[in-house]
């Protein structure tokens, strides 16, 4: 694997936890009854930081350009 993989993918990891808290905070601010549980924080928070590492791996390997097809589409 190389660096860049490695780079993009916690970048992605990185800008997913981001966007969950983010939007975490946006319900927050938005709702008449603030009252959410830890469950639902970390259920979200942990789903947008897969989403952004699986998306962050897919660009690195994509721009990666080894002659590898396995893992890119020509």
């Amino acid at each position: 694997m190389t660096v860049r993989v490695l780079t993009t993918t916690a970048a992605g990891l990185g800008l997913g936890v981001g966007w969950g808290i983010a939007a975490r905070v946006w319900m927050r601010l938005i709702t008449t009854e603030p009252e959410f549980s830890w469950t639902g924080t970390a259920f979200i928070i942990g789903l947008t930081g897969v989403c952004g590492l699986a998306l962050g791996f897919l660009y690195g390997v994509r721009g990666n350009g080894s002659t590898d097809q396995r893992w890119t589409r020509s």
